[in-house]
């Protein structure tokens, strides 16, 4: 889009803010897809006391890898949409994946952000080393209501659109990424092969598309790059009521065909639809003597969700614990 000039002592509605992560600026939208920066020329008239937003980015061992970004935003722009595009969101850091299991946590007012990423296995980037590099898109995020904005600055929309887990078959760096050691399944039909080059004659089997209940499930034990880049995962089969339980080879990275196995945030309620039902314990490690038996199509409120090494417990109101395993339960 192209900028254009605004009359001096202009005055604007604006419903929703725009945050660059990457050059710390804000933008305010006037209209559908204009947005002006506030600088020189330009002041937006708050009435309300504004919000400082902290954003910081960490890798796993929690030591930073990028500035620190703080803003100071209209508390009337900010709302629970906003919240939520926040929490999805992120900012593409060369070197770094966001981490699918805990991508983003947010302090209880929900004012201060922490990123966590893991390393790329094929950039060398060293756990935890401080740095200030990053891809060349930028992350913005926004946010909507009412407020006033006069300006004779021009009308400038933000830089880059938010960066979104890419569609095609290569992973991009701001993509989550499956830890290592972690469990995944496939929603829909995948090939296993023996090289991160994907091709039919280095193709071992087809999975096709099952029911959610019977999935092919993996365990991530790698990571590999193509010839042309796109990540990989090595993995090894873990279904093991299957004649492929424990081959080993590389699949899609792509979240539009593999997914975690095990809920990352907690649901209000789950249902049951295991054939068999589901077992409540009073361990997290669901050991010892079962609490309760859940029958298939049993409807149970969650009160949190709790990590266990590298799956999920959903908490019940009755203290008991069950499991996080998407092919057990459904968020409803």
């Amino acid at each position: 889009m192209q900028a254009r000039g605004l009359a001096g002592n202009s005055s604007w509605m604006t419903d929703q803010i725009v945050l660059n992560l990457k050059t710390e600026d804000i933008y305010y939208r006037v209209s559908t897809n204009e947005f002006v920066q506030i600088g020189p020329g330009a002041t937006f008239e708050d009435t309300s006391k504004p919000l400082t937003l902290t954003f910081n980015f960490v890798d796993s061992t929690n030591h930073s890898i990028y500035r620190q970004e703080s803003f100071d935003v209209p508390s009337d722009l900010y709302n629970s949409d906003f919240v939520s595009t926040l929490k999805t969101q992120a900012l593409p850091i060369s070197g770094y994946f966001l981490n699918s299991s805990n991508p983003v946590t947010a302090s209880e007012n929900n004012t201060t952000f922490t990123y966590h990423y893991i390393a790329d296995p094929d950039s060398g980037s060293d756990s935890g080393s401080s740095s200030n590099s990053s891809s060349d898109s930028s992350s913005n995020s926004g946010a909507g209501s009412s407020s006033n904005t006069n300006t004779s600055s021009s009308l400038t929309p933000p830089k880059t659109a938010v960066t979104q887990p890419s569609a095609s078959n290569t992973t991009s760096k701001a993509s989550p990424l499956a830890v290592k050691g972690t469990a995944i399944y496939a929603t829909k039909k995948i090939g296993l092969y023996t090289s991160p080059n994907f091709k039919a004659t280095t193709r071992n089997i087809w999975y096709v598309k099952k029911s959610r209940q019977n999935r092919p499930k993996f365990i991530v034990t790698g990571y590999k790059r193509s010839q042309n880049g796109t990540l990989r995962y090595r993995i090894r089969d873990i279904n093991h009521n299957s004649l492929t339980n424990d081959r080993r080879g590389y699949i899609t990275a792509n979240s539009q065909y593999v997914q975690p196995l095990y809920y990352q945030s907690q649901p209000t309620k789950i249902r049951v639809i295991a054939a068999k039902g589901l077992n409540g314990y009073h361990h997290v490690d669901l050991s010892g003597r079962i609490a309760r038996h859940y029958k298939r199509g049993s409807v149970l409120k969650v009160t949190a969700i709790r990590d266990y090494h590298l799956t999920t417990r959903m908490m019940l109101p009755n203290g008991q614990y069950v499991s996080g395993n998407k092919t057990l339960v459904i968020k409803k």
